[in-house]
């Protein structure tokens, strides 16, 4: 009996850029699913239990702009348990450092 292909819940408020991210996930032999923002992606954490949590840095809107990216963050990181949380954008961030102390596991830019 083989093992089931990683979960991966991919966070990211371009529709273009979930879906490339969604066809190259399962392309690679992951099952991923996606999600617009920080709401979508707790009603989904709450539904689910993912291997791995790939999202953007969380731009302003919805729970970022009432709480703040961090308190977003933390957010997601309080519903995602041990799951590891990897950031990923195409800009460059000044305060890496930050999202690895809030339990990011790796921030690709």
């Amino acid at each position: 009996v083989g093992s089931r292909p990683p979960l991966v819940l991919i966070v990211e408020d371009d529709p273009n850029i979930l879906d490339i991210l969604r066809e190259g996930l399962a392309d690679a032999g992951y099952r991923p699913t996606g999600a617009t923002g920080p709401e979508e992606a707790l009603a989904m954490l709450a539904a689910d239990s993912f291997d791995l949590i790939l999202t953007d840095a969380f731009r302003p809107g919805g729970l970022v702009e009432r709480e703040g990216r961090w308190a977003a963050l933390a957010t997601i990181r309080a519903a995602a348990g041990a799951t590891p949380i990897v950031i990923v954008t195409a800009h460059q961030l000044a305060d890496y450092a930050d999202f690895q102390e809030r339990g990011v596991a790796a921030v690709l830019a």
